[in-house]
């Protein structure tokens, strides 16, 4: 039934002699418009390489997947020591920094509900995530601009998470910088307006 339907709405193509279904080019259609909608507001590619220039740490840009975030894209660090990630590392939304940041941008009663499902996904009680607390750090994060945390993926490591403007208003994201923790430590401040000023002159005329 299911790919009957789909012969319907032109996605899928049957061989009357073989009696095989077959995708069609429509399907290479169906994400076209998630380019221009993720870049419009600021040129990623753009931003990303602007950071990694600047600051010469590993910087990433992160999406919301379901109760996590995963990140897309990946510019490693040129730091003999620096932080390695690959494109499609998935990570936990709410004790990470690029996770923080995307999940300050959703609203309060998006992220009960999120933590609700977390919690009931995880099961132990040890691991249990506390809604009070990711409140809080989402409400810090919304003043502040960025979420800034320490060895919460790897140890001896910090990370700068900062909310990433796109069109796409449901597709929350984040620009992440990361690498040894004293040198996140020293360089916070320097790094996050590095992001802030590589934003602003990309949405300029």
């Amino acid at each position: 039934v299911l790919l009957k339907s789909l012969v319907r709405l032109g996605y899928v193509v049957i061989d009357p002699e073989t009696k095989c279904y077959f995708p069609s080019l429509s399907v290479t259609q169906l994400g076209d418009w998630i380019p221009s909608n993720v870049w419009a507001t600021a040129d990623a590619q753009d931003v990303l390489a602007h950071v990694h220039a600047a600051t010469g740490e590993t910087v990433t840009l992160s999406v919301q997947n379901d109760m996590d975030c995963r990140f897309i894209q990946v510019i490693p660090g040129t730091f003999p020591i620096s932080l390695r990630l690959t494109a499609g590392f998935v990570a936990p939304m709410f004790t990470t920094a690029v996770g923080s940041a995307i999940a300050a941008q959703l609203s309060d009663e998006d992220l009960e509900a999120l933590v609700t499902r977390v919690n009931h996904r995880t099961g132990a009680r040890a691991e249990r995530v506390d809604l009070a607390r990711v409140l809080q750090t989402s409400h810090d994060i919304r003043r502040r601009g960025y979420a800034l945390f320490y060895d919460s993926l790897f140890p001896d490591t910090g990370a700068i998470g900062v909310p990433f403007p796109t069109a796409a208003k449901s597709i929350p994201m984040a620009i992440g910088v990361g690498g040894l923790r004293h040198r996140i430590r020293r360089t916070a401040g320097a790094i996050y307006r590095a992001i802030q000023s590589s934003m602003e002159n990309r949405r300029s005329p």
